[in-house]
């Protein structure tokens, strides 16, 4: 876990190549390392929750389909 104090949009820009997903105004999230998504948080495979912004879990539900086809080589 990295901390970055300001703002993440510079940082959110950069890691989006390497698939990091915003999960929230606070958090970017590599998604090999989503072990499960819930209604409002989301869990790492450390066993860490994160909370999840209202607005972010469609989107967050979307890119890691996506994320999971390209993974393991699914179209």
């Amino acid at each position: 876990m990295m901390k970055q104090y300001g703002s993440l949009e510079t940082m959110e820009e950069e890691l989006s190549k390497y698939n990091f997903l915003r999960i929230h105004k606070s958090y970017l999230v590599n998604p090999r390392y989503i072990a499960d998504i819930g209604r409002q948080e989301i869990f790492l495979t450390d066993g860490t929750s994160l909370e999840m912004g209202r607005d972010r879990r469609k989107a967050l539900l979307q890119a890691m389909h996506k994320y999971e086809g390209e993974y393991y080589g699914v179209k």
